[in-house]
C-alpha cells in the first residue's frame, strides 16, 4: 500500500525485481537490477505500469568505508490520459561507513532528470540523504 497524503494518489502496488552482483576484485563490486511495478491508485490518472533498471559501482576504500556510484532509469506508462508516459534518469553517489556488522551510516546525493510526455520542459531534482541503517 502507498500513502501519499493525497487520496487520489493512494493505492496498492505490486512488483517484482531481479538483481545481479559481481565481485570483480576484493575491493570492487557491481550491482545491476531490473524491476517492474503495477500501481493501482484511487484515481486512474495516477495508476501506472512501471519499469526500473540500473547499475551501481561499489568501491571498498578501506575496511569500513565504501563509495557507491550509480545510474538508474525509470519508465512509467499511465492509464489516464491513455498512453501517457514519464521517464526519469538518476545519477547517484553514496558514501557508506560500516559501524558494526549489521549497522552502517551513509550520506548520499542524487541528481534526477524527469521528463513527462506532453511537456516540453524536463525537470531536475537534487536529493540529499543521510541516515543510519540496519541490515540483518
Amino acid at each position: 500500500m502507498k500513502d501519499f497524503n493525497d487520496n487520489a494518489m493512494d493505492g496498492g502496488s505490486v512488483g517484482a525485481s531481479f538483481e545481479l552482483f559481481q565481485q570483480v576484485r576484493p575491493d570492487i563490486r557491481f550491482n545491476e537490477w531490473y524491476a517492474v511495478e503495477r500501481m493501482d491508485a484511487r484515481d486512474d490518472t495516477f495508476s501506472y505500469d512501471g519499469q526500473n533498471a540500473g547499475i551501481w559501482f561499489v568501491l571498498r576504500m578501506e575496511r569500513s568505508w565504501f563509495l557507491h556510484a550509480g545510474y538508474s532509469f525509470l519508465y512509467r506508462q499511465y492509464e489516464e490520459p491513455v498512453g501517457s508516459t514519464s521517464r526519469s534518469h538518476t545519477l547517484s553517489l553514496l558514501l557508506e561507513r560500516t559501524l558494526t556488522r549489521t549497522v552502517y551510516a551513509f550520506a548520499g546525493w542524487d541528481r534526477q532528470r524527469y521528463e513527462a510526455e506532453g511537456t516540453e520542459e524536463a525537470f531536475g531534482n537534487t536529493l540529499a540523504t543521510i541516515g543510519i541503517a540496519y541490515s540483518y
